[in-house]
């Protein structure tokens, strides 16, 4: 799994210009080959955080080059006074329940679902 968390204060007064890009962006987004799941978050000073997970690099570089994505991202500075992205490799999930540790692909988790594969 590949994990890429970006974010960005956006410029005063564009909130609501950016709510339509965002949800085309994000229809897109889940139709994407190796999606597996997206989160925003907005912290205390109203930076926007967006994490992605896809299962390669080669699927989130394909999400990187898709048009549409490529082209919010070279209009990037008319929304946003900062923005910024960072890319990482899973190197070890597991999971505590009931105190005991599990180790494994946790991916299912952020499918939203319970089926854990094999």
């Amino acid at each position: 799994m590949i994990i890429c968390i970006s974010g960005g204060t956006a410029k005063t007064g564009l909130e609501e210009k950016l709510e339509p890009v965002f949800a085309e962006l994000n229809a897109t987004l889940h139709e994407a080959p190796g999606f597996i799941s997206s989160q925003d978050v907005t912290a205390e000073d109203g930076e926007e955080i967006n994490i992605l997970r896809f299962e390669t690099e080669e699927d989130l570089a394909r999400w990187r080059d898709e048009p549409g994505h490529a082209s919010y991202m070279e209009a990037v500075s008319e929304y946003y006074e900062s923005y910024w992205v960072q890319t990482a490799i899973v190197h070890r999930e597991y999971i505590w329940r009931d105190g005991e540790r599990t180790d494994g692909d946790l991916s299912w988790m952020f499918r939203g679902t319970t089926d854990r594969g094999s």
